[in-house]
């Protein structure tokens, strides 16, 4: 059970020393936070980036695999040709 300072027997130099505590404990809880959210939202920027170069290399991937796919059909047409003209 959680004594209040005002109801206990505590001196007034003492409820002073134990707020005083309390707000410095108030004081380091918010110091951290900042500093989660400081490393939270550089954590997500790298992310952001890394996905954005993903994408970019999918999509450079897809554009070179059409083109392949482009030139293979091309070159299967091609002998499809040649075989006809062996005939």
């Amino acid at each position: 059970m959680k004594t209040s300072l005002v109801n206990s027997n505590l001196t007034a130099d003492d409820r002073k020393k134990a707020l005083g505590h309390a707000e410095k404990y108030a004081e380091n809880a918010i110091a951290k936070a900042k500093e989660a959210r400081e490393t939270l939202t550089d954590e997500i920027k790298a992310l952001e980036k890394g996905i954005k170069e993903l994408d970019e290399s999918i999509a450079e991937a897809t554009e070179e695999r059409k083109e392949e796919n482009d030139f293979m059909a091309a070159d299967t047409k091609a002998n499809e040709i040649l075989k006809f003209a062996k005939k």
